[in-house]
């Protein structure tokens, strides 16, 4: 049977898609892993993991990722890759894609998935030789935010706030869950060969952020006031300290400051989505919710341009309430006709389909992947090892070390596993036929029967 890993990092933006790619390729007949990178690399340095596909976030060309790949194809692993930062909040592909990608990691990779023709045009003119393995499969994210997956304390704390104003924020650099200081040293590592620029460049991105965000602080305020009907919902991004947030707007009586869940979940939910530079507003267009661009501090250096061509453009908050009052309305179907222009445009960057998933097409592929296969599966032995892994983390926190990734994928989040995949069977007729086995804090199994 053959072995797809499929590497999940920011368990918010991407663990439900890889829940429903994982289920899509044991249906097809391959035994498919989700798993966090610190757990497939301590059992890969224990040559407990038979060789397969693994399936990457990225192919960043940095020296660390470079000779990790080079280590997997030593190994007899192939490598795929979808890049789940996808490049889609510029007009232009070519400065996202010099900083994810090179003629090397290209070459070490047996396929890349694209998201549309916005990746897939640029990454085959740029790399004529590769243009046969770049792939237009759409993203599983995409096969998501048109059916979200969710599980019951979401469905609760969304049914709590009623008709709500989604806010979902974007200010990475100015509220990091890491610390500006590890976030300027992160941006330095990114080029060794100019870290005095980065550095730099980091701070004028917090800074920056901060000015506007100081502007998303004042409208969620103003709104609960003017709009008191509807609730304010604010979701920090996933690399955002959702504590600052509820310190800011505490005095707001219905604001609720939420991370809970995938964001799709609260898109759905949502009478509009207000933002400023967020792949959210993509994501509503894709599903016909209204989109409000709030758009206080014009500074073309650091604002995402291409989300904020979406939806209703607003300068300021006497703008933002009518385009609210607008939208309940839908006077004169303006709402209606903005969000179908808004939809047109999504599609000249991603692909989807009525009644195709990327996540079929992507395990489709996989499937005529030439890799080794293996009826066996250590599965005893990896769990085992994977329980030492887990109580050297502990006693290393215990110690004192703090483990700044750990919100990546946190024990909460790996904990719905199981009931997503519940949902996917009962949505999929011959799901069913799935064997399911959680054998790590972060490591899960899928194979079909």
């Amino acid at each position: 049977m053959k072995t797809v890993y499929i590497f999940c990092e920011v368990a918010a933006r991407e663990l439900d898609s890889k829940i429903l790619l994982a289920t899509r390729a044991a249906k097809m007949g391959m035994r498919a892993i989700i798993t966090d990178i610190a757990s497939f690399k301590y059992l890969l340095s224990r040559n407990m993991l038979p060789a397969g596909i693994f399936h990457a976030k990225s192919l960043n060309p940095r020296i660390n990722a470079d000779n990790f790949r080079n280590e997997l194809l030593r190994k007899g692993f192939k490598i795929t890759s979808i890049d789940e930062e996808h490049g889609l909040l510029d007009f232009d592909y070519a400065s996202f894609a010099a900083k994810r990608f090179s003629q090397k990691s290209l070459g070490q990779a047996e396929f890349v998935f694209c998201w549309g023709p916005h990746d897939q045009n640029y990454l085959q003119n740029e790399y004529p030789e590769f243009k046969e393995k770049i792939l237009k499969t759409g993203s599983p994210r995409v096969d998501i935010w048109r059916r979200p997956l969710s599980d019951k304390s979401v469905e609760d704390e969304i049914a709590k706030a009623g008709r709500y104003i989604l806010i979902p924020t974007n200010f990475g650099a100015a509220n990091n869950k890491t610390g500006l200081a590890e976030l300027v040293n992160s941006f330095a590592r990114g080029n060794p060969n100019d870290s005095v620029v980065e550095r730099c460049k980091c701070l004028s991105v917090a800074s920056e952020q901060l000015h506007v965000m100081r502007h998303f602080t004042s409208l969620s305020i103003e709104l609960s006031k003017k709009i008191p009907n509807l609730n304010i919902v604010v979701r920090p991004h996933p690399v955002e300290k959702k504590e600052l947030w509820r310190n800011l707007l505490s005095g707001a009586n219905n604001v609720i400051v939420s991370d809970l869940g995938d964001i799709a979940s609260w898109v759905k939910g949502a009478t509009a989505i207000l933002h400023n530079g967020c792949t959210t507003a993509m994501e509503a267009a894709v599903v016909g919710k209204p989109v409000i661009t709030y758009r206080p501090v014009l500074n073309a250096e650091f604002e995402r341009e291409y989300p904020n061509t979406f939806g209703f453009q607003c300068k300021n908050s006497v703008e933002v309430v009518d385009a609210i009052s607008l939208i309940l309305s839908d006077g004169g179907g303006q709402a209606t006709a903005i969000a179908a222009r808004d939809l047109c445009k999504v599609k000249d960057k991603v692909y989807f389909e009525d009644g195709i998933l990327a996540s079929e097409l992507i395990a489709d592929v996989w499937k005529g992947i030439e890799s080794p296969n293996r009826s066996e599966f250590p599965k005893k032995s990896i769990s085992a090892c994977l329980k030492l892994l887990g109580f050297r983390t502990y006693v290393k926190r215990m110690l004192g070390s703090r483990y700044s990734q750990a919100w990546k994928f946190t024990a909460e989040e790996a904990g719905t596993v199981e009931e997503k995949f519940a949902q996917i069977c009962l949505r999929s007729e011959g799901s069913g036929q799935i064997l399911f086995e959680r054998l790590g804090d972060r490591f899960f199994l899928f194979e079909g029967i």
